[in-house]
């Protein structure tokens, strides 16, 4: 390089990338730090840049302290890895998202210590794109394949490209590299019989191979008489309890399973337990608690178990029936629990739980009564205990200074406590499929875009529908998740545009607060009162479990019709009236409706052509005509993604929208004899009553707000 200090740029290495992983770049050389798995700093390595280094031979040199370490070792916590050969592809590679680890001194050194670390997931080998790092690609395959690690793939680069770094300076894209990823070809370790005894590095140094054996069934018989217990989950993962009862539950591919098993090995027989034996006996507690363990399905924070409610802790649970709740010292195994989560306070009975809305920014009316988004939060919160049930997503949007974030907080604190408060923007389908299965309750926080397949993805996650994660196989092999989680949103402008996301949802707008306090004094406050307030939480669904069988499940009217059940029964165990909260819920989803079709640019045309007339038919083209006429006099942008490209969109569209249009009296149908007809039809007024009485909005509200609103719809108008 010509230029020294132009080294990370011409590796496409941005400054936040730089500035993420402590790298410093001087005149002479740059700095690149390793740490360990909790990110406390190892020692330095560098890479010379300056000349009499280079023709010393003298590229790489590293701080004292030093140990063969892989570097950004972090990125083992996902379920696949690239393996490259340098730190600055292993830095390129992350700053496309994808997790990548290098080790510490090139290609042709990989340590045999490294190869637990990569147990359970997926390896994709990318050495550098010549004789030395194929070699090197041979070598570290066998090692992993050796060890244990099912599924190693060997990754070839085009021919142009020498590395990682290079494949992206050369225009290549993410999407090819992840498309490398789904054609590399899986290693098999019968590719490598005829170098099996070739070279020492690949012996295994735990001693010969009946020794390793002894050792590996003394373990399982300590194991299985220990009054461990072996099981799989639903989704029919292999877990240990080592104690029989819930109390710790382990994953057999983690890390504290390795733990308790080196250390039991070292307690009752003196003997430290080696790679390969671990590997074997874990291989073999998968295989029995897969086949001959009972399958125990196991979630996350909440449960239920007939007419008990499980409430985990931590390691102790709460036990929830209509009879009162009770602390369990030995529960039942009926948690997976990730390291993330935090352990929660023990709670205490005797408050109310009207205490939280002191912390959280939504105002009473001004009589002092309950607001409708006060008693709405209220009884979402006591639902939010309720397991195996669509929850409605908590959706708040507002100007900054309006709390949004530290009111998903609080509700985070009091559902499903982590040291991961909140959740930023989700690249993928994967990412987010890893993300909500390891939270009961998974906010979003600070959300300007929500893409289509988040959307459908959230819905589905509320709903209960299946969720795969088949990216990167490059077998049949599928990750499969069907569970009904929670979810949260927030941003500064309501951020959903799909109508189905919108009916799943409770959606609140907050106003900036006119008195702040530190952050520390805040929480602090908060922390004093949270025992009181989780005791009145649990106390509130006890009172509700009491009276929930006497409650009539709503007819039809309602969309998330298990929270229109619950909710008014909730209403009365916190000591208002049922109507109190149908009032307040219709109310919001009148609101939903109206949001749904301002997001709509097709549904605000079709309610502007049906405001002077009682029927409409007319082909999909003929339609679409009279719609584009209708969204030059409206303003709405007819290049917004939403707007019909040809005919053939335009029922796809109607149909996003055909509940929130048949609330404003349009019922929209396809002809009995010609299906390509659309017709749209003036249906009776709705019985709506008003706030007071009924909670809900006249029909013809929306057209007098798109009337209002005319120049200001999908980015048509002025400010």
């Amino acid at each position: 390089m010509e230029k020294n200090m132009s080294y990370l740029s011409n590796h496409g290495i941005s400054k936040d990338q730089q500035q993420k992983f402590g790298i410093i770049e001087d005149t002479d050389k740059v700095t690149f730090p390793y740490k360990d798995k909790e990110g406390n700093f190892l020692f330095n390595k560098y890479r010379h840049l300056d000349q009499r280094s280079l023709e010393n031979g003298k590229k790489f040199s590293f701080s004292s302290g030093y140990k063969p370490v892989l570097f950004n070792i972090q990125a083992l916590d996902q379920d696949y890895v690239v393996y490259a050969e340098g730190e600055p592809d292993v830095v390129r590679s992350d700053q496309e998202g994808i997790p990548t680890v290098s080790g510490s001194t090139g290609a042709a050194t990989f340590n045999k210590d490294w190869v637990p670390d990569f147990i359970g997931k997926r390896v994709y080998i990318c050495l550098d794109n010549d004789d030395t790092g194929r070699e090197g690609a041979r070598k570290v395959a066998e090692l992993l394949l050796r060890g244990s690690v099912e599924e190693v793939y060997q990754l070839t680069l085009p021919e142009d490209c020498k590395d990682i770094c290079e494949f992206y300076s050369k225009g290549h894209t993410k999407e090819e590299f992840l498309n490398l990823l789904e054609n590399a070809q899986r290693a098999k370790l019968e590719d490598f019989k005829d170098t099996q005894n070739q070279d020492d590095s690949l012996e295994d140094e735990s001693g010969d191979k009946e020794e390793n054996e002894s050792i590996t069934k003394q373990v399982i018989k300590l194991v299985l008489e220990s009054g461990a217990k072996l099981f799989h989950d639903q989704f029919n993962d292999s877990y240990l309890a080592p104690t029989g009862n819930g109390q710790l539950v382990f994953r057999l591919k983690s890390k504290q399973a390795k733990s308790w098993l080196s250390y039991l090995t070292w307690k009752y027989i003196g003997l430290s337990l080696s790679s390969h034996p671990l590997n074997s006996t874990i291989l073999t507690l998968e295989a029995m608690a897969c086949y001959e363990g009972p399958q125990i399905s196991l979630a996350i924070r909440v449960a239920k178990e007939g007419e008990i409610i499980w409430y985990d802790l931590g390691g102790k649970t709460i036990k929830i029936t209509s009879e009162g709740w009770d602390i369990v010292e030995e529960s039942p195994i009926l948690f997976r629990r990730f390291p993330h989560q935090k352990y929660q306070i023990e709670p205490k009975s005797g408050n109310k739980l009207d205490e939280l809305l002191d912390f959280i920014n939504l105002e009473r009316q001004a009589d002092g009564r309950l607001s409708d988004e006060q008693l709405l939060t209220l009884c979402w919160l006591v639902f939010g205990l309720v397991p195996g049930l669509p929850h409605p997503a908590l959706v708040l949007y507002g100007s900054q200074g309006s709390k949004k974030t530290t009111l998903h907080k609080i509700l985070k604190e009091l559902l499903d406590p982590s040291s991961i408060e909140v959740n930023g923007s989700q690249k993928n389908i994967t990412e987010f499929v890893q993300t909500v299965s390891h939270h009961w309750f998974l906010v979003l926080d600070n959300m300007t875009y929500l893409p289509e397949w988040l959307s459908d993805a959230m819905c589905r996650v509320i709903s209960g529908g299946g969720l795969s994660k088949r990216e990167l196989h490059s077998d049949d092999d599928d990750i499969l998740y069907n569970f009904r989680h929670i979810v949260g949103i927030n941003g500064i402008n309501l951020m959903i545009e799909k109508a189905d996301l919108y009916e799943r949802s409770l959606i609140f707008v907050l106003k900036r607060i006119k008195k702040f306090k530190t952050e520390k004094l805040f929480w602090a406050q908060f922390e004093e009162r949270k025992p009181y307030i989780l005791g009145a939480l649990f106390d509130t669904l006890v009172k509700t479990l009491q009276i929930i069988s006497t409650t009539p499940e709503p007819e039809g009217e309602f969309r998330m019709a298990d929270f229109a059940h619950w909710g008014p029964t909730i209403a009365q165990a916190l000591g208002y009236e049922a109507n109190d909260f149908l009032k307040a819920y219709k109310a919001n989803i009148y609101k939903q409706n109206k949001e749904a079709l301002e997001a709509s640019p097709v549904g605000l045309a079709v309610i502007d052509l049906m405001s002077d007339q009682d029927r409409w038919s007319g082909t999909p083209t003929e339609l679409l005509s009279e719609l584009d006429k209708i969204a030059l006099k409206l303003r709405i942008d007819q290049d917004h993604k939403s707007w019909p490209k040809d005919a053939r969109w335009v029922w796809r569209r109607i149909s996003e929208v055909l509940p929130n249009l048949e609330e404003e009296g349009i019922k929209a149908s396809k002809g009995k004899d010609d299906a390509r007809l659309i017709i749209l039809e003036k249906t009776l007024t709705n019985d709506v009553g008003n706030d007071n009485d009924g909670g809900q909005i006249p029909n013809n509200q929306v057209q007098s707000d798109i009337k209002d609103n005319k120049g200001d719809i999908f980015g048509g108008g002025v400010d």
